[in-house]
């Protein structure tokens, strides 16, 4: 958060959805609207989405099967064949964004977190409005989610 000065989140897996554990915001006059234990679907968020990256295609599809598909806006993601491909592109660059995805305004970049067996315990992201997280520094902020997320992972024993 110190060095982007956007908001970071920490979230974990509860069924088919994400649910917010932590949350770091820097002191600006825009807030956004997340808190901890606030549950979101894992479909069309940058954590969610990171985290199916990582899901056998049954697991993926029992996600997508369990949950409740919505367009929340024009740019949800709502046929499953494209979320795959996304997925795909995903597991290649090792995060994922929600370009305005659940809300008009806010993009995030997220990517997972592994424990000491290889297994996803988590995702982080970073998240803002689109008008100070802009298109250009979406590699910029990939490089310092996927560089963070190394670090909490080989603090919980990752050896990737």
């Amino acid at each position: 958060m110190e060095k982007t000065n956007e908001v970071v989140h920490l979230v974990v897996r509860e069924e088919n959805e994400i649910m917010y554990l932590a949350k770091v915001e820097p002191q600006k006059s825009m807030k956004m609207y997340t808190r901890i234990g606030m549950r979101k679907p894992m479909y069309c968020t940058a954590m969610g989405k990171a985290m199916m990256s990582q899901m056998s295609e049954e697991e993926v599809e029992e996600i997508w099967n369990g949950s409740d598909i919505k367009k929340l806006t024009e740019n949800t993601i709502v046929d499953i064949e494209k979320l795959k491909e996304s997925l795909s592109e995903i597991r290649k660059k090792g995060y994922a964004v929600d370009d305005q995805e659940v809300e008009i305004g806010i993009r995030c970049i997220g990517t997972v977190v592994k424990d000491h067996k290889n297994n996803v315990s988590g995702a982080i992201s970073l998240s803002s409005s689109i008008i100070t997280f802009t298109e250009d520094k979406i590699e910029y902020f990939s490089k310092m989610i996927l560089e963070c997320a190394n670090k909490i992972s080989k603090e919980l024993g990752y050896r990737g």
